[in-house]
């Protein structure tokens, strides 16, 4: 074989060799990087792949029990995400599309579960599912506002809401179990605010924790009105004239109470367990009578109710009139023994001047009218008393039983006081022919009165004017023999012009100071 012959073979033959051996790494590169079955672990149990080597069908297949739902460990998800990652099992961008994908399915599984368990009978797990709940979205397992994440808002409220209705259930019969004992209003009226507030919200799935709540509340009202119990002693009071003050006791097992409307003369102190009423002193010669509802009263309850479990009854004696009933044996009797003078309408005992009626004198009259004081010419004039009897009242001056005063020919004239038949003081001022001058009636003289009697130890009376409850201004002084004397008084004393006119016909006129005559 010629030279040239072998260089073509050996030539070919290297060829042929390149050709195989190309061929032969290709063949191996097919074999061993493409047509190899990926690698076992890449099917990561733990995560559960649905597709693209993560299935997590097994995993929403086998948790069908929010109660038992694995809780969320971000870190422990992304290192076995990140580990397939580093071994060139999946690529950054499937590792993302996992992550992502996972975080979606495992949250809505969760929701999806979560809505089952809003339908059950009975929440006992709401605390953990709560924590899952807020570490799924502390972990970043789903994005800021998105339809997701508002439905775990959504979720958390409902667990909210449920537990607040049941707290709220809890508080009603605890409530209602002591009832019996003590039934405190604001308590339930704080009770029907929350369950208002969370009916009103709206905020629960299961509806029939909300009718629960409801039902559970009326039958607490009901229970606190057929619970209720008061009592009261006495329940009827009785007042003197000058009135005073009554405690009553009050047993009830509830926190609040009430009365119906106050009288103006009366007062009422309350305390939790007693009402101490006060009567101020009556006024009026009428007896007056008043009486309280006591009653409790659920009026913020939802259905307002209210009954009345005792009536007190009062009544208060009216001030006697300044009639003189009570001395008017004493005065006639004194004046109708050896009148002065017997005329054709009444009787007079006092000073004369030929005949006519001068000076200091009292004139009764057979209508019982009193006058007491100065005389000229027959006519009273100067300074004097007049006493109306009862039922009567002095012409011009309405409600006046007695006039304190000065006199002209007989009539009403100059600086004068009137009083009403309970002695209070209602005029002072000027009177011209009978008529008072001035604003009538007249305030500010509280402390000034006529008193119709006072009744001494021996018997002996007086009827007059008082100031401050003493003797002071013109007054008329009964002994038990008879005797009288009518005049001016200062502090409890005989004290200026006056007239002693015995039992018989001795009659003295002048000054007094005390039990002391000065004369004339």
């Amino acid at each position: 074989m010629d030279l040239k012959t072998r260089v073509k073979t050996i030539l070919i033959t290297v060829i042929w060799a390149i050709l195989l051996g190309a061929s032969g790494y290709l063949v191996y590169f097919f074999v061993t990087d493409i047509l190899s079955p990926p690698p076992k672990n890449i099917i990561t149990k733990n995560l559960f792949f649905e597709k693209d080597s993560i299935d997590i069908a097994n995993f929403k297949n086998t948790i069908t029990d929010i109660c038992v739902y694995p809780e969320p460990d971000k870190n422990d998800i992304s290192f076995s995400l990140q580990e397939d990652k580093i071994n060139d099992f999946i690529d950054d961008k499937q590792y993302q599309s996992l992550w992502k994908r996972f975080n979606y399915e495992y949250t809505e599984h969760f929701i999806a579960l979560g809505d089952q368990y809003f339908n059950r009978s009975d929440w006992n797990c709401n605390d953990n599912i709560t924590k899952h709940s807020l570490k799924i979205k502390n972990n970043g397992f789903v994005e800021l506002n998105t339809p997701i994440w508002n439905s775990l808002e959504g979720f958390e409220t409902n667990i909210t809401c449920y537990n607040e209705m049941q707290y709220c259930i809890s508080k009603i019969k605890g409530i209602a179990g002591n009832l019996r004992n003590h039934i405190s209003v604001d308590e339930i009226v704080n009770i029907k605010t929350q369950k208002q507030d969370l009916v009103t919200r709206s905020c629960i799935k299961n509806k029939s924790v909300e009718s629960e709540l409801i039902n559970e509340y009326k039958n607490l009202e009901e229970q606190a009105k057929a619970n209720a119990r008061l009592t009261v002693t006495p329940i009827t009071l009785e007042y003197d004239a000058s009135g005073s003050s009554i405690t009553i006791n009050v047993n009830t097992n509830v926190s609040s109470w009430s009365y119906s409307s106050v009288y103006s003369w009366l007062k009422i102190k309350e305390s939790a367990s007693s009402l101490t009423i006060i009567c101020e002193a009556n006024p009026d010669t009428k007896e007056r009578t008043g009486n309280y509802d006591i009653k409790i009263s659920f009026d913020k309850f939802e259905t307002p109710w209210e009954k009345t479990f005792a009536t007190i009854n009062i009544k208060q004696k009216g001030k006697a009139a300044v009639d003189l009933s009570s001395a008017a044996s004493m005065l006639r009797s004194a004046v109708n023994n050896s009148p002065t003078q017997v005329l054709s309408n009444g009787k007079y005992k006092g000073q004369l001047s030929n005949g006519i009626r001068s000076g200091l004198g009292v004139y009764y009259w057979d209508s019982g009218e009193y006058y007491f004081g100065n005389w000229v010419n027959n006519n009273m004039n100067g300074y004097g008393m007049q006493i109306v009897p009862a039922g009567t009242i002095i012409p011009n001056c309405p409600n006046c039983v007695v006039f304190v005063g000065n006199w002209s020919s007989g009539n009403r004239s100059g600086q004068g006081t009137c009083y009403d038949a309970q002695g209070k003081l209602i005029y002072y001022g000027n009177l011209r022919n009978n008529k008072p001058t001035e604003r009538y009636p007249t305030t500010g003289y509280n402390n000034y009165m006529f008193n119709k009697e006072i009744k001494y130890d021996n018997g002996d009376k007086y009827i007059g004017e008082i100031k401050n409850g003493k003797r002071d201004g013109q007054g008329i002084y009964l002994w038990t023999n008879g005797d009288m004397w009518y005049g001016s008084w200062k502090d409890e004393i005989r004290r200026g012009y006056g007239i002693y006119i015995s039992y018989g016909r001795n009659i003295t006129t002048g000054r007094w100071n005390g039990d002391t005559y000065l004369g004339n």
